[in-house]
């Protein structure tokens, strides 16, 4: 995510309420490229720092971020907005034959 100061930031997730007592959080998908949010994925957030995602269960909609192991730690991260670059989405992104990349 080297040129996220440089390009237009996509708001692609917010993080929720926590779940559990291991820091598990809710994740709202804002976006229709799901497949970018895997274990080691790095976001700016709209703090201007940087998460890395440590864990990711889509089934259930939640995911663990490094480092944040109490739910005390994680409710500091409740409604933080997570964004990208059009750069990095076209990199982690696969489409079909078919589809295309676009903004409408």
């Amino acid at each position: 995510m080297s040129n996220q100061s440089k390009e237009p930031r996509l708001h692609i997730a917010t993080i929720g309420k926590t779940v559990g007592i291991k820091g598990e959080m809710k994740f709202h998908i804002k976006c229709d490229f799901p497949e970018q949010f895997q274990k080691n994925s790095t976001f700016l957030t709209n703090k201007n720092n940087t998460i890395t995602l440590s864990d990711v269960n889509h089934e259930r909609g939640l995911i663990k971020i490094a480092g944040i192991n109490t739910v005390e730690d994680a409710k500091k991260f409740t409604n933080v907005k997570l964004y990208t670059t059009r750069e990095e989405t076209r990199k982690n992104c696969h489409l079909k034959r078919v589809s295309f990349f676009g903004l409408i």
